[in-house]
C-alpha cells in the first residue's frame, strides 16, 4: 500500500481556518491565489456561454477554439510558436501534472522521479501515490538570499530508473528562475535516459527581473518535454479548475486518451469564458507586473530589516520562502512550532516549510504575496513583536 499521508497546503488551511474565526485581527499569508477577483469580461463570457447552452460534454483534449487561443497566448507570453494540437486542457494544472505521472508509469520502466528540494508538494506526494522513489536535488542558497539550481547535481540524479524529471519556474515557494542554460542540460541528460521533463510554468507571469525562460525555448524541447501552465494564477481563476499541457502531438494523444477515462473532459462553459482570458491577458499581465513587483520589493525589504529572519531575494512567483534565524531556531524545534507560536501570539499565519521541503522545512516558511502592501507591513511588524517576545524568553 503506497503512502498516503500526504500533507498539502489545504490541509494545513483547515488549522488557519479555525484560527481566523476565533481572531478578528488574523492575518492569512498562506494564500496561494491571487487577492484579485477575476476579470468581470471573464464573467460575463461564462454566462454567454452557459445562456448558448455550453453545457454539454467536451472534447477530452478540449474544444479546438480555445487551443487555438492558448497558442496565440503562449505567441505572446513566450514568443514560441505551437501547434493547437499539441494543445491538452485539462481541469487545472494539477490535473496534467496527474496525467504526465500516469503516463510516465505506464510506458516507462520506472522506480524514481527526480524533483527539487524545496519542491511543490504535489510532485512528492504523486510519487508516493505511485510507489516511486523520490530523489531530491537541493537548491543552492545564495549570499543575498536567493536559492539557485544546482544543475549539475540535478541532472546526475536522472538515470536509466528515473521516469520524469519536474521542474518548477518560477519556483512555488523558492522564488528562483530556470536558466536556458539549465533548462538545455536537463534536456540534453533526459534525452539520453528517455524520460519525460515536465515543465511547471503557471506563474510564468509572475517574473519580477528579466524575461521569462521556458522549457518551451529550449531546441528540441518536444522530444522529451511537458509545459504545464493554469488559468488560476494569472487570470485569477482559481476555483474554475482550468489548465493546460504542451507535448508533442505523439504524447497529447496518449495523454488525451488517459485523460477521457478519467474526468472525460474539462468543463464545457469554462472553457469559452477562458478564451475571452487570452483577449484580456495583456491588461491582466500589465496589473500583475504593477502591483506584485511592489509587493516584491517590500518583502525583500523587511526580511532585512525583521529580527529573527534570514533576508529573501525574489526572481518570480506568488511566494517568499522565509528562512528563520539560528537564535530564533534555538528557542523553537521547527517551523511547524514557530508556525503555531505565530497563529496564537500574533495572530498570523505562514505555511510551515515541512510541507515544501526535506532540506529547508524545519527552519523555513512560505508567505504568500497575494495581500496589500499594509497588510505586509503589518504581518512583518507583529512578527518583529512576536520574536523579540521569543527571544528574550
Amino acid at each position: 500500500m503506497p503512502d498516503l499521508k500526504l500533507e498539502s497546503t489545504v490541509t494545513y488551511a483547515a488549522k488557519v481556518k479555525q484560527y481566523k474565526k476565533i481572531y478578528r485581527d488574523f492575518i492569512d499569508l498562506t494564500l496561494g491565489e491571487p487577492d484579485f477577483k477575476t476579470p468581470q469580461p471573464i464573467i460575463d463570457a461564462l454566462n454567454d456561454a452557459l445562456k448558448k447552452g455550453y453545457t454539454g460534454y467536451a472534447p477530452a483534449q478540449g474544444y479546438e477554439e480555445l487551443r487555438k487561443a492558448i497558442v496565440q497566448l503562449e505567441e505572446k507570453r513566450l514568443g514560441v510558436t505551437v501547434d493547437a494540437s499539441q494543445v491538452l486542457v485539462t481541469p487545472g494544472a494539477k490535473a496534467a501534472i496527474f496525467l504526465a505521472f500516469l503516463l510516465a508509469t505506464l510506458s516507462r520502466k520506472c522506480r524514481n522521479i527526480v524533483t527539487t528540494d524545496p519542491y511543490y508538494y504535489q510532485y512528492v506526494n504523486l510519487a508516493r501515490m505511485f510507489g516511486l522513489q523520490i530523489r531530491l536535488s537541493k537548491l543552492a542558497v545564495t549570499s543575498d538570499g536567493g536559492f539557485k539550481l544546482d544543475v549539475g547535481d540535478f541532472v546526475e540524479k536522472i538515470d536509466e530508473q528515473t521516469c520524469l524529471a519536474i521542474v518548477n519556474t518560477p519556483h512555488n515557494p523558492a522564488a528562483l528562475k530556470i536558466r536556458l542554460s539549465e533548462f538545455e542540460e536537463i534536456i540534453d541528460r533526459a534525452k539520453k535516459y528517455n524520460v519525460l521533463v515536465v515543465s511547471d510554468e503557471v506563474y510564468a507571469d509572475y517574473v519580477f527581473d528579466g524575461k521569462h525562460i521556458s522549457i518551451l525555448h529550449v531546441s528540441g524541447w518536444e522530444d522529451v518535454g511537458i509545459y504545464v501552465n493554469s488559468f488560476s494564477k494569472t487570470f485569477a481563476m482559481t476555483g474554475w479548475r482550468l489548465g493546460y499541457l504542451i507535448a508533442n502531438s505523439k504524447l497529447v494523444s496518449l495523454l488525451k486518451s488517459l485523460a477521457a477515462n478519467i474526468y472525460t473532459s474539462p468543463t464545457s462553459f469554462v472553457q469559452i469564458a477562458a478564451i475571452k482570458a487570452v483577449e484580456i491577458y495583456d491588461d491582466v499581465r500589465r496589473m500583475i507586473l504593477t502591483i506584485f513587483h511592489e509587493r516584491k520589493n517590500l518583502v525583500e525589504e523587511l526580511s532585512r530589516q525583521t529580527l529573527g529572519l534570514k533576508p529573501v531575494r525574489l526572481e518570480g512567483g506568488m511566494f517568499a520562502f522565509i528562512t528563520l534565524s539560528r537564535e530564533v531556531l534555538d528557542k523553537v524545534d521547527n517551523s511547524n512550532e514557530y508556525a503555531d507560536y505565530l497563529l496564537r501570539k500574533a495572530h498570523i499565519a505562514l505555511t510551515p516549510g515541512t510541507i515544501f521541503s526535506k532540506a529547508y522545512g524545519k527552519q523555513a516558511l512560505r508567505l504568500s504575496l497575494a495581500v496589500h502592501t499594509n497588510v505586509i507591513k503589518e504581518a512583518f511588524r507583529r512578527i518583529e513583536e512576536a520574536n523579540r517576545v521569543l527571544l528574550n524568553s
